[in-house]
């Protein structure tokens, strides 16, 4: 049986070199993404897009999209970033990285458990702008991706 893979933010980067590498392991890829790519479309089995893995509803829709499915990897990839330092903070950037980068992670494993496969795997990924040891470019106030 193969397996099946889901990757949030999938459309470009990290996302998609995930899914590619899962394609080359015959895996079926679905790629969750606001906005597909031509990359994308190629790579993934699956794409399912205009997905905000911060809004409730969004991820509703994801839910019943997958519904009768079985997961056996989750990647929680999707994350955002913001320009901002001590002396020009937006507050609300902040909040909006905190949910994206945060939050929904949570919110989509808690969601999605239900079609895992026993044994299956979830995933966090984050970028060095994520890490409380090595953030050694500093000023970013808010990077938990």
């Amino acid at each position: 049986m193969t397996k099946h893979v889901v990757v949030t933010g999938a459309n470009r980067g990290i996302g998609l070199a995930t899914c590619a590498c899962f394609k080359q392991m015959r895996y079926r890829v679905t790629g969750v993404c606001r906005q597909s790519s031509n990359d994308l479309v190629d790579v993934a089995d699956l794409v399912i897009d205009s997905i905000d893995v911060s809004n409730s509803d969004d991820v509703t829709t994801l839910v019943k999209k997958l519904k009768g499915d079985t997961i056996d990897v989750l990647v929680c990839n999707a994350g955002i970033l913001r320009d901002e330092g001590l002396g020009r903070l937006d507050l609300t950037t902040i909040r909006d990285q905190f949910e994206v980068n945060a939050l929904a992670p949570l919110n989509m494993v808690d969601k999605l458990q239900d079609l895992m496969s026993d044994g299956g795997k979830v995933a966090m990924i984050t970028s060095r702008m994520g890490s409380i040891e090595d953030n050694g470019s500093g000023g970013r106030y808010m990077a938990t991706e």
